[in-house]
């Protein structure tokens, strides 16, 4: 429970002082632990913010490597993935 709560204060100090790169990279990590933990709803939605944080930046090239590792990890709900997340 810890680290959930660390990966949290770090998107939300991210967030607040606007560091959009940092905010990507913690949602990321954070869906990444939360893939580990078996929590696959959680992790999609994080996965999805730091999508939506990484194209906000202009990281097109993360975006479509987080696109592809997502939808090949998430086969089961492939039609929400695509449709959530935008291959650039």
């Amino acid at each position: 429970e810890a680290a959930k709560s660390f990966y949290k204060q770090a998107i939300s100090s991210a967030k607040f002082h606007k560091f959009v790169h940092e905010e990507a990279l913690a949602y990321e990590l954070a869906a990444y632990f939360h893939l580990e933990l078996g929590e696959m709803e959680q992790s999609m939605e994080y996965f999805l913010a730091a999508h939506e944080r990484y194209h906000e930046w202009g990281a097109f090239g993360k975006c479509n490597s987080l696109f592809e590792f997502v939808k090949s990890s998430f086969s089961q709900t492939s039609s929400t993935v695509t449709t959530s997340l935008r291959h650039v």
